[in-house]
């Protein structure tokens, strides 16, 4: 059965910055994640567009890795097929004349619990999805060329019947160089047993939800992590001295707790990270401004071991 359409939303999303969502973990294929770009800018094309919603754009070094969400909410019950690369109905990526081929899909999941792990290329995957359910998988496609700013994600039917662009997706790579620019530089003053403070990890408000910005940052520690499987680490976490002492307490343990979850979801051994809330204590300035307030609500990483 093809996929269901209905004539409903796709709200163009956009964030700057980078990374993670709670959603769907992320996988790596091998390579490190170079860059993460978090709900991409993408353009409607027909208002009949699907109900797919694309979370995020993972790049490493080989692929594009698509995080494609699907929500019923119209149907008592929504049949959903998704096909392996080799099907006539498999998705694939065009950019004029080009058109680029997946290389799998991958960690399908019904309301976040696993489905499938993989689809085999010839074959596909009947899902039924309940009202309120929502359905996610990863579709794993080649490192398109970096020339190539805008692609369109369509269906290898759409190449035959009368043509549908599904997403006009503008998509962004980094420069290599720069993520292994910040892990050096980060390396570099990661010393034992000496604290170090992470500039740009930030929370929401008086919270310990991570804010987007703080993923790039949060990425460079992982792959320095990665790269060093005996390296255990502690991340320690401050705040101002606005409040009370114990709820301060409380909320920097939470946002180091943060940091670790973000850390052990990409696959870092939870044994390696330790975690320390210490409050308002140990400022790093004063709190009698802004601005001092802002230095002190960190988050430190201290190198416990690295061998």
């Amino acid at each position: 059965m093809k996929k269901y359409f209905i004539t409903i939303f796709l709200i163009a999303f956009y964030f700057a910055s980078a990374q993670n969502n709670d959603s769907v973990v992320s996988k790596q294929s091998g390579d490190s994640v170079l860059f993460t770009d978090f709900k991409p800018v993408y353009t409607i094309i027909k208002q009949e567009a699907s109900i797919e919603i694309i979370d995020k754009i993972e790049y490493t070094k080989d692929e594009m890795i698509f995080y494609v969400g699907s929500t019923n909410i119209y149907y008592k019950e929504d049949s959903y097929d998704i096909f392996g690369k080799k099907s006539k109905y498999a998705e694939c990526l065009k950019s004029k004349e080009k058109i680029f081929n997946m290389h799998n899909i991958k960690n399908i999941k019904l309301n976040g619990n696993l489905y499938s792990t993989i689809i085999p290329d010839d074959n596909h995957l009947l899902c039924h999805v309940k009202p309120g359910e929502k359905l996610t998988w990863e579709i794993h496609f080649p490192r398109l060329p970096e020339e190539i700013k805008t692609i369109n994600l369509i269906d290898k039917s759409d190449l035959i019947h009368d043509p549908f662009r599904f997403l006009n997706i503008q998509i962004k790579y980094p420069d290599n160089n720069i993520g292994d620019k910040n892990e050096k530089e980060l390396l570099n003053k990661m010393e034992l047993n000496k604290p170090l403070t992470l500039n740009n990890i930030y929370f929401e408000t008086g919270k310990s939800n991570l804010l987007d910005s703080s993923f790039t940052e949060l990425n460079t520690l992982f792959n320095i992590l990665k790269s060093k499987p005996k390296m255990i680490i502690q991340i320690s976490g401050y705040t101002d001295n606005v409040g009370k002492a114990q709820d301060n307490i409380v909320l920097s343990e939470a946002r180091a707790k943060a940091v670790k979850k973000y850390l052990s979801d990409k696959g870092i051994d939870n044994n390696r990270l330790i975690v320390k809330g210490y409050g308002s204590s140990n400022p790093k300035t004063s709190n009698d401004t802004e601005a001092g307030r802002a230095k002190n609500r960190r988050v430190e990483i201290m190198v416990l071991k690295n061998e």
